[in-house]
């Protein structure tokens, strides 16, 4: 397809704009600078001490939406501090929440942006009483360690999962507001001493 273009005309008192001129089809034309703005939804991060994967379809970690605003989950990482008993790969669920767990350990969401109102969402780390299962959003599996190298693959040789919502211009998992929608992270199978961090990225908005 051939480029083109479209003629603008100013209305009274415009402003200047950042351009760059060039000839197109022996026009001159200006080509506008373009920047992208920083996101404006309120951000925050869930950070877990480190959760034991011993029991079977436990839910790692459990986030459950605020009353007053819409949750979005941008991404979530595992990563692994204790070693496994054994290696082995195994299956880690996420799935909608319709009630809430009780009984686990809290999580604060920390604002990335210091100018952010506390979350209104919560976190939970393995509630003895699980929320109630809706949906399956996504399945994935990990690797966990039984020992160590000798040298060292990085930062990266630790992290055994991770999903992100918002990969290729998609759209974050949204949880719509209230107390009793949420989503947890399931570890399907029992892995004898394994432990990991589950951390979450999430974002709040009336929309």
């Amino acid at each position: 397809m051939p480029e083109s273009l479209i003629a603008l005309t100013p209305g009274s008192g415009a402003k200047n704009a950042r351009t760059f001129s060039r000839s197109i089809l022996s026009n001159t034309v200006e080509e506008q600078a373009f920047f992208l703005a920083e996101p404006n939804m309120a951000a925050y991060e869930f950070d877990s001490a480190a959760i034991s994967a011993a029991t079977a379809a436990s839910h790692m970690l459990q986030i459950m939406a605020g009353g007053s605003l819409n949750l979005y989950i941008r991404w979530i990482a595992i990563w692994q501090l204790g070693l496994a008993t054994a290696a082995a790969i195994d299956e880690i669920d996420i799935f909608r929440l319709t009630t809430a767990g009780t009984g686990g350990g809290g999580v604060v969401a920390a604002p990335i942006d210091t100018s952010d109102a506390a979350a209104g969402a919560a976190g939970m780390t393995l509630p003895t009483v699980k929320g109630t299962e809706g949906v399956l959003v996504h399945r994935f599996s990990i690797q966990w360690t039984q020992t160590i190298a000798a040298q060292s693959g990085g930062r990266e040789s630790s992290l055994i999962g991770f999903v992100d919502f918002e990969k290729l211009r998609g759209k974050a998992l949204r949880v719509p507001l209230g107390a009793t929608n949420g989503i947890a992270v399931k570890n399907v199978t029992a892995r004898a001493a394994a432990t990991a961090f589950v951390i979450a990225a999430i974002g709040e908005a009336p929309f």
